[in-house]
């Protein structure tokens, strides 16, 4: 094995090993350190490879949501939207999936907030390196099935035709990353557009009989 080879396979078993970490304790009280010592290299030779924490863990979530979806999600929604014959009832079964998912594996719900806000925050510090070959169409990538429904529903009619669905999803996004990612999902939406929608969701929900 070259020293090529060897260094992809060190980057591999960090990557697996944080990954791990982060689940079972979070990413703020997982190490470089701890990292270092379960897959046994030196905390300098993870610097190497990854010149931060968080430029680790951005690429740790890569290689999680990917898991994510391939593994976890999409089988279950396409089980879940099998028959479904409008967008409506599809974006329905994908927010059932979704809490479904959260409710089981709440580390899974905790370590996705923390790892969108880790992401957001790598993005800030160093535009360049975020977008990288290493994030090159990685969010393209995704499936978004969320947002997809919504579309459908918009051309099949489920959906109400002067429903901005990007208002929409971004809401949903909003709640279970606690975070915003306009730019990579989003057409043009604001954070002034979401609160005034979400003031709108609200204020039709809360509506009582005699108002």
């Amino acid at each position: 094995m070259n020293q090529s080879e060897i260094r992809e396979q060190n980057i591999q078993r960090v990557l697996e090993t944080a990954q791990n970490l982060f689940l079972e304790n979070g990413v703020a009280d997982t190490s470089i350190n701890s990292i270092a010592e379960r897959c046994g290299l030196s905390p300098m030779s993870i610097y190497r490879y990854f010149k931060t924490k968080d430029f680790l863990a951005a690429r740790v979530w890569q290689m999680s949501m990917t898991m994510f979806y391939e593994q976890y999600f999409m089988p279950t929604y396409r089980k879940e939207s099998s028959g479904l014959t409008n967008g409506y009832d599809k974006f329905l079964a994908c927010t059932r999936v979704y809490i479904q998912y959260y409710t089981e594996q709440p580390e899974w719900f905790a370590y996705t907030r923390e790892m969108f806000q880790i992401a957001s925050r790598v993005n800030e510090i160093d535009e360049k390196d975020h977008k990288d070959e290493n994030w090159k169409g990685f969010f393209q990538e995704i499936p978004v099935p969320l947002l997809k429904a919504l579309s459908e529903g918009k051309e099949d009619g489920s959906v109400r035709s002067d429903v901005n669905i990007y208002e929409v999803y971004q809401v949903f996004t909003n709640v279970y990353t606690g975070t915003t990612i306009y730019d990579s999902f989003t057409e043009g939406v604001t954070t002034l557009d979401i609160m005034r929608y979400t003031a709108q969701l609200l204020a039709e929900n809360i509506r009582g009989e005699f108002a």
